[in-house]
């Protein structure tokens, strides 16, 4: 088997190095010293200019737009004789101030009849110079009569900016160039590893085989690297890493580079908790990986490396849709496992804000926000909508109030939501009934769950398109949980315990909700920030008698200052108040 093994290395060694070396040729095509060869222009009713200004090396160009309170679209050109090779990229350095716009980067032949662009809708032109790469396969064919959709030769560029929160600002660009890359391989190349530790008979090799039996384990602790040499400079999307259960490392870092010596930081984790983690890295491009492992379990294991393709990390609902694909039914909700997931708007008279319930039991707590989904512990097992039986219904049938019930091993739990108030001042409510319909005493914990996915699913579109809708914060304050800064959900029973968690350190149910060491005293602030695929937790425990019932909820102001709530003895007498009153109301208006 050695035998076999080393042979195998050395024919993919001759097939690195049978590639094309990585590509120097990189070609200045403006480095914006004067502006003499560009204009400006604009739509109608819209303003710019152009001026030359300090940039990131020497000079730049900044582009100054006003749309006026119109729609348009002001953009920069000049005249350019671009032939592009079968491979390349385009990169400048850009900066800019101003609102959230559409950017556009358009070549025209030369008769000005076919274009091609690379177009980013609600682009926020950062306020720091930062690198802007097109690669060929992100130009694409923008309107025109020739049959070809390939970009092969240009005569004139702009850099377009198009309304869509409008408003004024300026961009700045610099330093435009043109790399040739390397024709990549019609099948990615096994990757060759090298790692600054081994035990004996777990190498390196092991982590990149294709073969989650095998393992690299490392001969020691502390600080270890891992090296992956991709062969030629790869695109990818993400990084799947796959820990055996006694090597995981809790702090680790992924750097990049093209040239094995300069190094670029790409991502940290800082709370790994083993098992497998999904890095998401989009629009990633380099030859090698280095893996270093700062803190963890005393010697490492790793099963494999797996280097995801582009659409992986496309956006985060693509991300998310698959770590599902891998992960338990009922951990994330069916919109993600291709399912077409059912709901019922939940707003009040007149339009507004307003919520969404799914057919499980998810509450989304504003349009394209995060939802709230609930889940249930007992003796350390965890269930969620995909082990329950599950029914749905609106209050006396035909109000638009809806409630979903789950029923499983003699509990149930009756999920109702509603809103209260007008258009300028409304609230939105979720109440939870859990009820112990067996003959004996059962300790239950409820746990609410603030997730950064929408009731509305992935492939359905609802003024703005489903799926994840992002939790860049959590933060609890001792009476609320606020989300965003600006989603304020007030427990109408103090939890128990409270959790947060970073999507890399574990914010899926079973991670988060199974694990009592993560929980934290509600006396206590909580404050985590993210990249938008965190989750919080508010945890209930209760000891239930046969048939007995116990109560929760939550209140959300969705706009204005909403009236307090009724003055009562208990929850459930609140709740009861609020929710008769609107539903007299809506009975009265149907």
């Amino acid at each position: 088997m050695p035998m076999i093994r080393n042979g195998l290395l050395a024919i993919t060694a001759c097939l690195l190095a049978a590639m094309p070396a990585l590509a120097q040729d990189t070609r200045v095509l403006d480095a914006f010293e004067t502006t003499g060869a560009w204009e400006a222009d604009a739509s109608t009713d819209v303003t710019s200019t152009i001026r030359t200004v300090p940039g990131r090396e020497g000079q730049a160009l900044r582009l100054d737009f006003d749309f006026n309170g119109r729609a348009g679209y002001a953009f920069a050109a000049r005249e350019i004789d671009l032939t592009l090779p079968d491979n390349y990229e385009i990169s400048f350095w850009v900066r800019g101030v101003g609102p959230s716009n559409t950017f556009e980067v358009k070549f025209t032949d030369a008769e000005n009849e076919n274009v091609w662009w690379r177009q980013i809708t609600r682009y926020d032109f950062p306020d720091d110079w930062t690198l802007f790469t097109i690669k060929r396969r992100q130009v694409t064919k923008a309107w025109g009569p020739g049959e070809d959709p390939v970009l092969r030769e240009a005569a004139r560029m702009e850099f377009v900016v198009v309304a869509a929160e409008g408003g004024s600002g300026h961009i700045e660009i610099d330093q435009l160039t043109l790399r040739e890359l390397p024709p990549e391989p019609a099948v990615p190349l096994r990757p060759l590893a090298s790692a600054t530790s081994e035990a004996e008979g777990f190498g390196a090799v092991n982590a990149v085989d294709g073969d989650p039996s095998t393992v690299w384990r490392t001969a020691d602790g502390g600080f270890q690297n891992l090296t992956l040499d991709l062969g030629y400079e790869r695109e990818f999307g993400g990084l799947t890493l796959r820990w055996q259960d006694d090597g995981w490392a809790d702090r680790y870092r992924v750097d990049i580079s093209n040239d094995g010596r300069d190094w670029t930081f790409l991502t940290q984790v800082d709370y790994g908790d083993g098992g497998t983690d999904w890095l998401r890295l989009p629009e990633t491009s380099a030859r090698y990986i280095q893996l270093q492992l700062i803190d963890g379990m005393p010697l490492y294991g790793l099963a494999e490396v797996e280097i995801e393709p582009l659409a992986f990390g496309a956006d985060q609902t693509a991300f998310i849709t698959a770590v599902a694909s891998e992960s338990r039914r009922g951990l994330y909700p069916r919109g993600f496992h291709g399912e077409q997931p059912y709901w019922t708007l939940v707003g009040v008279d007149g339009g507004g804000e307003s919520g969404l319930m799914g057919e499980d039991g998810a509450i989304e707590l504003r349009r394209g926000g995060p939802s709230i989904e609930p889940f249930l512990l007992e003796d350390g097992r965890l269930t969620t909508w995909a082990d329950v039986n599950i029914t749905q219904g609106l209050r006396d049938d035909d109000l638009p109030m809806p409630w979903v019930q789950w029923q499983a091993n003699d509990l149930t739990l009756k999920i109702d939501s509603f809103a209260d108030g007008t258009p300028e001042n409304s609230r939105l409510f979720g109440r939870y009934a859990l009820t112990n319909t067996s003959n004996r005493a059962r300790t239950v914990t409820l746990a609410l769950m603030a997730r950064p996915y929408q009731v509305n699913g992935p492939k359905q579109f609802l003024a703005v398109p489903g799926g994840v809708g992002p939790i860049v914060q959590v933060d609890w304050t001792g009476g609320e949980l606020v989300l965003n800064d600006d989603t304020r959900v007030r427990p109408l029973v103090m939890p128990d315990a409270v959790a947060a968690s970073l999507f890399a350190s574990g914010a899926d149910p079973h991670s988060l909700l199974t694990r009592p060491d993560r929980r934290q005293p509600v006396d206590e602030r909580l404050v985590e920030s993210d990249d938008g695929l965190m989750a919080g937790a508010l945890f209930y425990e209760v000891t239930l008698q046969p048939g007995e019932t116990r109560q929760f909820g939550w209140m959300l102001p969705m706009a204005g200052t909403p009236d307090p709530l009724p003055v009562t003895g208990s929850v459930e007498a609140a709740l009861d108040a609020v929710e008769d009153r609107v539903a007299a109301d809506w009975r009265a208006k149907i």
